[in-house]
């Protein structure tokens, strides 16, 4: 098992760094200038230990012929803005291999999560041209090869008043699991003889490894081939090496399918395993 966790929201840097933006999310995570950046559009509040959206109120706003001065305002509770985004800071894994990454995020309303990940940083500290794919809700989702992974979050307005995040909790998930499948007669599952394709039972984000094992019995040496793997099919060749001219057989073979669990986004937009 490997995997790193980190949580936000409760962590001094947000205070320190404060609003680094105003814009969304792009759909490779540059900003006009090619430099990927930090999107944070709101603020800290100690009092209640959440990252609100930025208001739509501007210091200015205040009309002095109601007879309030500055000096009367103890609190900042304005409209909030369209939509609240915060990217977090990049979380090494520590070795590039596939995982599953877990995102749960509390806030005032469902979320959208945009998952960055690559193997190399430049020299800002920020992942080097990044992969990405978003979460949404309800989606199914699929695992990654990286090392560096980083997480953009978009609450949306949807009638709240307030846009808040109070905490978001990240996992970079490698626990496998495995499907075992004993003397499967190729024959059942061939487009034709030697071609075939292996759909698994279970439900995988990411195929990492399959293994066919031939039975020999009998005078044939089938040697089997993986073409293709991926969590629709393995694509598999089986050749008979005691024939000469490369004459395609059917078998029997025991298989060994191993990946990361099936990868959702839930209705309120968290990125979890759901397990069979």
């Amino acid at each position: 098992m490997a995997y790193v966790t980190d949580g936000y929201v409760d962590l001094d840097y947000i205070e320190i760094l404060g609003d680094l933006g105003p814009s969304y999310f792009d759909s490779a995570g540059y900003d006009s200038a090619g430099e990927f950046v930090l999107y944070r559009n709101g603020y800290y509040d100690k009092a209640t230990n959440r990252y609100y959206a930025n208001c739509t109120e501007v210091w200015d706003s205040n009309d002095d012929s109601s007879g309030y001065v500055w000096d009367d305002m103890t609190t900042w509770d304005g409209t909030s803005t369209s939509a609240l985004i915060f990217l977090t800071n990049v979380v090494d894994s520590g070795k590039s291999r596939y995982y599953n990454p877990i995102v749960k995020v509390e806030a005032s309303g469902p979320v959208s999560v945009w998952v960055y990940y690559g193997d190399t940083l430049d020299s800002t500290g920020a992942i080097e041209t990044p992969n990405l794919f978003v979460g949404g809700q309800n989606q199914t989702l699929s695992g990654a090869k990286a090392r560096y992974w980083q997480f953009g979050i978009l609450v949306e307005k949807q009638n709240i008043e307030k846009l808040y995040i109070s905490n978001i909790t990240t996992i970079i998930k490698s626990d496998t699991v495995e499907e075992v499948i004993s003397n499967l007669d190729t024959s059942t599952v061939v487009d034709s003889t030697g071609y075939g394709t292996i759909v698994p039972a279970n439900s995988f984000s990411t195929i990492s490894s399959v293994f066919i094992q031939p039975q020999a019995d009998g005078p044939s040496k089938p040697i089997v081939y993986v073409r293709n793997k991926s969590t629709a099919g393995i694509d598999f060749e089986i050749f008979d090496a005691d024939t000469y001219g490369k004459t395609h057989i059917d078998t029997t073979v025991d298989v060994r399918i191993q990946g990361l669990p099936k990868l959702i986004s839930d209705a309120n937009g968290n990125i979890v395993e759901e397990l069979a």
